[in-house]
């Protein structure tokens, strides 16, 4: 019997270790916070690459980033995804790579 509670204090003590890694602003690069089957599960495309490309916006920079056209974004992750705006799309691959992190 206190193997398992041995099995579930090393679990915990690693989910608390990951939180706080993870704990503030954290820069996750595309590829790791959109990994393709994010991507294929829920896109009409099989990688972020494919995805950026056909939206026709510019992802190469940062200061790219920031010049896009949130509505124009919206309006193509809202037309060929299962989310309704890119805000929505952020925040359900950030939960999926939080939960990745924290080993759920």
């Amino acid at each position: 019997m206190s193997n398992g509670f041995n099995d579930l204090e090393k679990h915990l003590n690693k989910m608390s270790k990951a939180a706080k890694e993870i704990d503030g602003d954290n820069e996750i690069p595309f590829n790791e916070l959109f990994p393709s089957n994010f991507i294929s599960t829920h896109t009409d495309y099989s990688t972020m690459e494919d995805f950026t490309s056909a939206s026709g916006l510019d992802f190469s920079s940062q200061e790219a980033y920031g010049d896009i056209d949130e509505s124009v974004l919206d309006n193509f992750v809202a037309s060929h995804s299962t989310f309704d705006s890119w805000e929505d799309m952020l925040a359900g691959a950030s939960e999926r790579w939080i939960a990745k992190k924290l080993g759920l």
